[in-house]
């Protein structure tokens, strides 16, 4: 995408991303993790940091707070999610294994119908403000949009449970730096950062 593009799709994103939205986000997803750490705590005193938290994460929280999906469509996008890593594994030239094919495709047709929904009915949620986002009379295209929302649906669900899980990783690993999170709560946002930058 070049420069022009690129501020272009920025400028009409903006919108999804308004304070306004990302309260309603916030509140949502703290809802969320609370109880996903309820039950952590009640089935402790170890748990999977990966399959008890991060995947829970990204599914209940992000497909949950920001889509509000059902079960269904949550299974297909978790679908997709579980088969990704078998995209590192095609040469050049060589096809994609039919598992991932059809996982892909039904990824895409759903995001097709998510989007065909939001325009019959939109709903008070991050999809809607992508498919109503507009400004100076231009909207997303198609294509934009469905990039958009394939890309926040699909494939940030990987690298959002691997970042949760290597936080957790870095954390557990470091002690000493944990200790002092827990001493000292208010340097959770720079220890966050720094763990999504390693």
């Amino acid at each position: 995408m070049d420069g022009q593009q690129h501020a272009r799709v920025r400028r009409l994103l903006l919108p999804a991303f308004s304070s306004r939205r990302i309260e309603q986000l916030k509140d949502s997803i703290t809802r969320i993790v609370d109880g996903m750490l309820d039950r952590i705590e009640a089935n402790g005193p170890e748990f999977d940091g990966m399959q008890d938290y991060a995947a829970h994460l990204v599914v209940d929280a992000l497909l949950d707070a920001m889509v509000n999906m059902d079960q269904r469509r949550k299974a297909i996008f978790v679908a997709f999610h579980d088969m990704i890593p078998g995209t590192t594994y095609v040469k050049p030239g060589e096809s994609w294994s039919p598992e991932l094919r059809r996982a892909f495709d039904r990824t895409m047709e759903e995001v097709k119908v998510i989007i065909e929904e939001r325009r019959v009915s939109p709903r008070s949620d991050f999809i809607s403000d992508l498919v109503n986002a507009h400004d100076q009379g231009e909207k997303l295209s198609d294509s934009e949009l469905f990039d958009q929302i394939f890309g926040i649906c699909g494939a940030s669900l990987s690298a959002t449970s691997r970042a949760a899980g290597g936080a957790l990783y870095l954390l557990y690993t470091h002690p000493e730096q944990l200790e002092q999170l827990i001493r000292n709560p208010a340097l959770i946002p720079d220890a966050l950062e720094e763990c999504l930058r390693l």
